[in-house]
């Protein structure tokens, strides 16, 4: 599990187009906070700040300890609207989650031991899905599924059954 991300954020009333397009004016991106059986709050997040954590390409896989008004939220980014021409941060979806929560996450796949393998005798490694969809804990987000190659031969398949999944962690097929 890697570490949490720590933001600011404030409360907001409005909602819609005219009122997000002003906050954006103001360096500020609208955000939604949901779930957990709890009502929604709208806030708004410093534009730097989430857009430098979105192009981090871990936002998705990694808890954010988000504090409103003086109150703190446990959350993980679900959706984040980009501009289609600059990539800009728009909106950000956040599900509100406990330690109890379990969820499906898409998380990276190291390959380890290459030199162990075919690999080592001119093999190339076809790489069908650089990322794997699991179900596990909210809190216990592994940061990525490393598959070791030691021993693979040409022709070799390798299943994300090779992979060592940490405990309480499994595939969605």
């Amino acid at each position: 599990m890697t570490d949490r991300i720590s933001m600011q954020a404030q409360s907001r009333e409005g909602t819609g187009k005219g009122t997000a397009r002003a906050l954006r004016r103001e360096k500020k991106i609208p955000a939604v906070i949901y779930g957990n059986n709890q009502a929604p709050v709208t806030i708004t997040l410093d534009e730097k700040e989430i857009t430098m954590e979105y192009h981090k390409a871990h936002l998705f896989t990694t808890l954010m300890d988000i504090e409103v008004d003086g109150k703190k939220e446990l959350v993980l980014a679900r959706d984040v609207q980009t501009h289609v021409v600059t990539d800009n941060v728009l909106h950000v979806d956040l599900l509100r989650v406990s330690a109890k929560t379990k969820i499906a996450v898409m998380v990276p796949v190291n390959f380890i031991n290459e030199s162990e393998s075919a690999m080592s005798a001119g093999a190339i490694l076809n790489t069908v899905r650089h990322e794997v969809e699991l179900n596990c804990r909210a809190t216990e987000i592994p940061e990525s599924i490393d598959v070791d190659l030691a021993g693979k031969e040409f022709g070799d398949a390798v299943n994300v059954s090779d992979a060592k999944m940490p405990e309480g962690v499994t595939p969605v097929y």
